[in-house]
């Protein structure tokens, strides 16, 4: 019998090993799908990447390898064709384009037009420094542009670079400078000195231009690719139509980039990784599904699955109702152009039939080419300056082909030829009046735009006029947009449905005291627990994701790094905290819970008032004296009063219950008072969002009186005897590895996130809604929760903590936000795993010392509040080097140090163990 029992638990084990072996290949598919979101594969789905001058903009090629820009994003080669990296110019969620690439030969230098959010044009020009493997070495010059501009009326045309300078060429119709920019900057991180070396205007509507170093002369191109010579000797202008140069779109050229050895494999290993991980998702869900715990959540899912395909059928019809509406405005602005030529300058079309491009250099036509391009700019304004609309006048040559005569772009060259045309010379008066909206893909964009013919004064068509915009940056606006509302919706929905069950559960709450106060007043104070720690955690986590919005709004003048900026404030705040959780018990015990949480309401009442007051005065310091402030007497006052309510219970079973209810009144704060706080955020502002602090502070106080009205004013003070069993070894381990990882592991949401999230350009609604969504993933996260509870405590910690610690590691492959608000969800999940056995386990390595669970939960918030303080000097000057480099380093602390305790602590079992044999 016994060898039947050997035989089964060794098969017992091999099947457990075998999946635990099985368990790593999910985990290797992850590895690589994460290490692969950093770069768009094409292999084996395409062997090569063809370039020519008609699908890229720009390309410097030499020794040391080749970079163009393709597909609005900048390709990096090898100097034997293969490929390294397609890189994404987008920085801090705002899309940008490159326009121009250069070299010194050592390094590669870009200027990037970054697009303004919710209109199409560029807000600012950078010059920026990469190396040749595409690795970003910073931004050194910015030119910054008002809605006065268009969209890719780009000014920064070109730049050379010569001993350790460069040389911009800025271009605004007649007028043009010379920058010249420093490669080198003097304080790393800083932006170069530049300076203007030349200034000057040419007769006619300059388009190109760039610095010839060895002639010291900035040659100039106008419309029809003739020169102007400006010498910067003798600062003298001459014009030499007998030169034209072409241009890189009108030279030919061509590169096939190929893939390494290496990518390939990469390539290969990405999309079986995703394939692996689709079927392991699928598996997973089968085995919750099938393991029953979903079932409590099976009307909830239904309800979500049904809301979403709601939300993805309107998203769809609102997206096609833009199109539309694009088509239309697009419409009416040609047919708005068009009656001003008509009526206007009928008879000025009479000159541009039959013609060929080399007729317009003649004084006559030269000067009709430039008083007819700015009527066209202010007709594209007029109808739409957020569509960034664009205006070219095709003419049609003898043979029947169409060229370009106009543009307001001002980009192509006077006789570019166009290919395809819809229109054609020949055919019969208005028989193309029927304007077609048209999509098509370019080289730098996707265009949406309507060609309407041109008559001269007999009627015949000499040419059309396009007119349109950049149909794809507004597109990904909408949709942005789109989602924006779909978030706040689902949001709202869960708000309402949370908001009332919270009305539900505190009203009975409510009704059960009002019957039992008299008759159990003890039984009573305990029926408004869960009220009281509503209201006050609430009040804590009110700001947490959006705090860092306000101190944008606060200090959008000045110069100091957002991250260091932000940890003003934030170390403030955390100070507080920890001198308010030392100071808590002693206060308690001195003047009593009654006495304190009402002194303690009413001075975190003022503090929001002082918030409010520090926004409006755009002063930070004083935002901070307040978070220091509120530290001591909200976060570590009366939250100690509201959390310890519970561990004066005396049977362990209602105790329990009441912590349960405890976390899900936290839960139910969090969400409803942070979804309430970014509604008033956005449309009242943020001063009128910590007025609402002043009010909930006014409700505590009677609050405290009838809690802790029947309170014993002579209680014990046992701070120093909690501290001393604090400092004996197995409870300092503890603290030291264990509470210090728990603190710091929350600094991930508390500050983070919320950096990540606003360089990621996110609005406070975005913010608020996947904050909204985290919670109520931990909210839901019971099954979960409820499987790590049945663990041992210390492997259920461990266990979570290295959940979080792999899943940063992980997000530093792949820095978005998206992968960003997973690792969030995630860790919504884990840290409150941890938060169920934290106290508890120090309450057990404390328990042969005589001191209470509420004496040590008062004293526990001292220990990770103290460790709090270090989040903003530790994280702020990290995450100033950058976002990366933190998460890294929390995600390190978060694998080795509960490990290290686990290790620890199975040492000390069998040394015990020993002892005992003995």
């Amino acid at each position: 019998m016994k060898g039947i029992n050997n035989e089964v638990l060794a098969k017992i084990e091999g099947d457990l090993l075998n999946k635990k072996y099985l368990l790593i290949i999910p985990i290797i598919a992850a590895l690589f799908v994460f290490i692969g979101t950093r770069k768009i594969h094409y292999y084996p789905f395409t062997n090569s990447i063809e370039l020519n001058q008609g699908n890229v903009l720009d390309v410097v090629d030499d020794d040391n390898g080749l970079v163009a820009i393709w597909a609005k994003k900048l390709l990096f080669a090898n100097h034997n064709r293969e490929l390294i990296k397609v890189l994404s110019t987008d920085i801090n969620g705002v899309q940008s384009e490159p326009r121009v690439v250069a070299t010194d030969g050592e390094y590669v230098y870009a200027i990037i037009g970054e697009i303004y959010n919710d209109y199409n044009f560029y807000i600012n020009e950078k010059f920026l420094k990469y190396s040749f493997s595409g690795d970003y070495l910073g931004e050194l010059y910015r030119q910054n542009y008002d809605e006065d501009y268009y969209v890719n009326s780009n000014q920064l045309r070109d730049v050379i670079i010569r001993d350790g300078f460069a040389y911009i060429t800025k271009i605004q119709d007649h007028n043009v400078q010379l920058i010249k920019v420093s490669t080198t900057p003097a304080i790393e991180g800083a932006a170069a000195e530049s300076t203007v070396v030349a200034s000057f205007e040419i007769p006619e509507m300059a388009q190109t231009g760039k610095y010839n170093i060895d002639e010291n002369r900035i040659e100039i191109n106008n419309r029809f690719d003739e020169v102007y010579f400006y010498d910067m000797t003798e600062n003298k202008l001459t014009f030499h139509p007998e030169i034209t140069q072409k241009r890189f779109r009108h030279q030919p050229w061509n590169a096939s980039i190929i893939f390494s050895t290496f990518t390939k494999i990469t390539d290969v290993l990405y999309h079986l990784g995703a394939v692996i991980l689709i079927i392991t998702v699928i598996y997973a869900v089968f085995k919750i599904g099938s393991g029953g715990y979903i079932t409590p959540y099976r009307t909830a899912i239904v309800f979500i699955l049904l809301f979403l395909s709601a939300i993805v059928y309107y998203a769809n019809i609102e997206l096609n109702e833009f199109d539309e509406e694009q088509r239309q405005r697009t419409v009416s602005a040609v047919e708005s152009a068009m009656l001003g030529v008509r009526y206007f300058a009928k008879n000025e079309m009479d000159i541009i039939g039959g013609k060929e491009p080399e007729d317009f250099k003649a004084k006559e036509l030269r000067e009709w080419t430039e008083w007819i391009a700015p009527y066209l700019k202010e007709a594209c304004r007029a109808n739409g300056k957020e569509m960034g609309m664009y205006a070219q006048i095709y003419a049609f040559n003898k043979d029947g082909g169409a060229y370009l005569l106009i543009d307001t772009y001002n980009e192509y060259p006077l006789g570019t030829l166009y290919s395809d045309v819809s229109i054609s010379s020949d055919e019969r008066v208005n028989s193309s009046d029927m304007m077609v909206y048209t999509v098509e893909k370019e080289v730098d964009g996707t265009y949406g735009f309507i060609h309407a013919p041109i008559y001269d004064a007999q009627n015949n068509i000499v040419g059309f006029l396009e007119m349109g915009s950049e149909y794809g940056k507004l597109r990904y606006d909408k949709i942005r947009k789109v989602i924006g509302s779909a978030m706040q919706l689902v949001a709202l929905v869960v708000f309402t449905v949370m908001l009332i069950d919270v009305i539900i559960k505190y009203s009975k709450e409510l009704i059960e005291y009002s019957a039992i106060r008299r008759s159990q007043p003890t039984e009573a104070k305990y029926c408004l627990s869960n009220t009281y720690d509503f209201l006050v955690t609430g009040l804590v986590y009110m700001d947490g994701m959006i705090m860092v919005m306000a101190i944008a709004s606060i200090s959008t003048d000045s110069t100091m790094d957002m991250a260091l900026l932000f940890a003003i404030p934030f170390t403030a705040y955390r100070v507080g905290s920890w001198l308010g959780s030392v100071m808590t018990s002693p206060l308690l015990g001195r003047f009593g819970e009654k006495r304190m949480g009402i002194v303690a309401s009413i001075i975190s009442g003022a503090t929001f008032f002082g918030m409010s007051f520090a926004i409006q005065q755009k002063n930070v310091y004083i935002f901070a004296a307040c978070k220091f402030l509120e530290g001591i007497f909200l976060e570590s006052v009366l939250y100690s009063l509201a959390e310890g309510i519970p561990y004066e219970i005396e049977d362990m079973d209602y105790r329990n219950r009441k912590i349960a209810e405890s976390q899900s009144a936290t839960a139910a704060a969090t969400l409803i008072f942070m979804m309430v706080a970014g509604l008033v955020a956005s449309t009242l502002g943020f001063s009128a969002m910590y007025l609402i602090g002043l009010v909930v502070c006014v409700i505590l106080i009677p609050f405290s009186f009838i809690i802790f009205g029947n309170e014993e004013n002579d209680e014990e003070i046992k701070t120093l005897q909690v501290w001393k069993a604090f400092a004996k070894p197995r409870a300092l381990v503890y603290i030291v590895l264990m509470v210090l990882t728990i603190s710091l592991a929350t600094s991930y949401d508390e500050y983070l996130f919320p950096l990540i999230s606003e360089s990621a350009g996110l609005t406070e609604i975005e913010m608020t809604s996947i904050a909204v969504f985290s919670i109520t993933i931990s909210y839901f996260g019971e099954s979960i929760v409820s499987i790590f509870n049945s663990w041992d405590p210390l492997k259920a910690m461990i266990t979570a903590l290295s959940v979080c610690g792999v899943s940063m590691m992980i997000l530093l492959l792949n820095m978005s936000i998206l992968f960003a608000t997973i690792v969030l969800f995630i860790y919504s999940i884990m840290i409150r795993i941890t938060e169920v056995h934290r106290i508890n386990w120090l309450i057990k390595l404390t328990a042969s010392d005589d001191v209470e669970g509420k004496d040590v939960l008062e004293n526990y918030f001292a220990l990770e509040d103290g460790f709090k303080v270090l989040h903003g000097p530790v994280l702020g000057p990290l995450c100033a080097i950058s976002s990366s480099v933190a998460v890294g380093c929390l995600g390190l602390l978060c694998l080795i140090s509960p490990r290290l305790y686990g290790i620890i602590v199975s040492k000390q079992k069998i040394n015990n163990s020993h002892e005992e044999d003995k």
